[in-house]
């Protein structure tokens, strides 16, 4: 098969693959999850065929010798079917992430994702390359001096797509190795409206995001359970994504859990990541561990005479939801009641994993909101404390640390350690995370927190 030809099957597959996701995406058609995971791995083979081809083509017309060439193009071929193994291997349901090398699974997770960028957007470049050249040329004098430098600058172009990702992998690798393990202990106080004065000095420690499974296993919850404990919180509690996709890894995982300690309780919600395999299965094999989850729920707990209410939200994607699909407004309804019932007789504390959920949440009138889910927005260019530039940014409106307010609150920006937050209106903690599902953070560094009221 030549290449024009190859080119124009992967173009087609690639067509296919969107189409097939976009039917099932807008309910034309009905998979199971399995079927659609499925599709969009048979999409990433797809992609690595078309970089796997084109960075062929670039070796057969860069190296001019052909032992060389010989040698590059085969070294490329067991390269690519290295990474390409494993994507087979999770088509037909074999492949148990958690019992590969950390190392092996940073590689091949940080690959795909990156060409999962980099052919789409070279795709682009490509094109639009393609019609300048042909202004240029039109343009250009009778010697073709400009279609010349720009057919150079193309070609420089396709050098670097081809060698760009292999960098990126083996900076990020190396990255993500170092960085493994690395969790930062935060101790911060924070002062909410309506604290009663016999609940201040209650410390809290607040953990979320393990994603036990492909990065993160059970050992690696084992520490950060012995470094809660060395906190010596009142309370702990747990805002979702203790499993990252797969429900082999939970008796190990709640066996670490259960370890965490406190005088007044733990108390855990569910993250997007743990409804993945089978999420009714881990409601009932974590409330059968004995411990406290919280779906849409509250539990009051008595403090020195006073009544603290905690209450914990189900996941939701959206502000606004459905019957079948409920949003942040649904779930906070169902757990705080309407806004019009929002006069608390008691302090109120809610636990929930999407940080969104706190705009619901704050026109209740509940005082602290603690969450997760963005990760301290992963891959940041701006450090904790300064403007939010960077992944977390485009998808979130709260990424890490205090906010303040309530319908669309301000963030207090550049909190450090022990520094005391107070305010008059509802107070959000977004929680950075102690694992990953992607194997690099950026400016966003894993921790842990204990907070204190005051």
């Amino acid at each position: 098969m030549n290449a024009s030809l190859l080119r124009s099957f992967l173009f087609g597959a690639f067509v296919s693959v969107v189409a097939l996701l976009t039917l099932a995406a807008t309910g034309v058609v009905h998979w199971a999850r399995p079927g659609v995971f499925r599709v969009i791995l048979a999409g990433i083979v797809v992609l690595n065929l078309a970089w796997w081809l084109r960075a062929d083509l670039r070796i057969r017309t860069a190296v001019g010798a052909a032992r060389a060439r010989r040698w590059a193009r085969g070294g490329l071929a067991v390269y690519m079917t290295a990474v390409l193994l494993p994507l087979a291997w999770m088509i037909q349901g074999s492949l148990n992430w958690h019992h590969m090398p950390t190392a092996t699974v940073m590689w091949v997770q940080m690959w795909h994702m990156l060409i999962v960028l980099v052919v789409p957007i070279g795709a682009v470049l490509a094109t639009c390359g393609w019609f300048l050249a042909q202004g240029f040329g039109r343009r250009a004098g009778a010697d073709g001096s400009a279609s010349q430098v720009d057919r150079s600058r193309r070609a420089l172009l396709q050098k670097a797509l081809v060698v760009a990702p292999m960098t990126l992998v083996g900076a990020g690798l190396a990255a993500g190795y170092l960085q493994k393990g690395r969790i930062l202990k935060r101790r911060l106080s924070v002062r909410p409206p309506g604290l009663p004065d016999r609940l201040r000095g209650l410390t809290i420690t607040h953990l979320s995001d393990f994603h036990v499974g492909r990065l993160v296993q059970a050992d690696d919850v084992r520490r950060a359970v012995d470094q809660a404990n060395r906190l010596d919180s009142d309370i702990v509690v747990v805002t979702g994504d203790i499993v990252d996709h797969s429900n082999e890894v939970l008796p190990e995982t709640i066996d670490a859990l259960k370890g965490l300690r406190s005088r007044y309780g733990l108390y855990l919600v569910l993250g997007n990541h743990d409804l993945i395999d089978d999420g009714e299965a881990l409601v009932d094999f974590v409330r059968g561990a004995g411990l406290s989850l919280l779906l849409n729920e509250r539990r009051d707990v008595r403090i020195g005479g006073e009544r603290l209410v905690i209450g914990g939200l189900m996941w939701a994607r959206r502000d606004h939801g459905s019957a079948w699909f409920p949003g942040h407004e649904e779930q906070a309804r169902a757990t705080f009641g309407s806004e019009e019932e929002a006069s608390p007789d008691a302090f109120r504390i809610a636990l929930v994993h999407h940080p969104h959920a706190f705009d619901a949440l704050a026109r209740r009138k509940v005082a602290l909101t603690l969450s997760g889910h963005t990760h301290g927005g992963q891959l940041m260019l701006t450090p904790p404390g300064y403007p939010e530039w960077g992944a977390g940014s485009l998808l979130f409106r709260y990424i890490r640390g205090f906010y303040t307010g309530s319908g669309r609150p301000q963030a207090v920006r550049g909190v450090p350690d022990r520094e005391v937050v107070r305010s008059d209106e509802p107070v959000l903690f977004v929680n950075s995370g102690v694992g990953n599902w992607f194997p690099v953070r950026v400016n966003a560094p894993a921790e842990i927190v204990q907070l204190r009221l005051c």
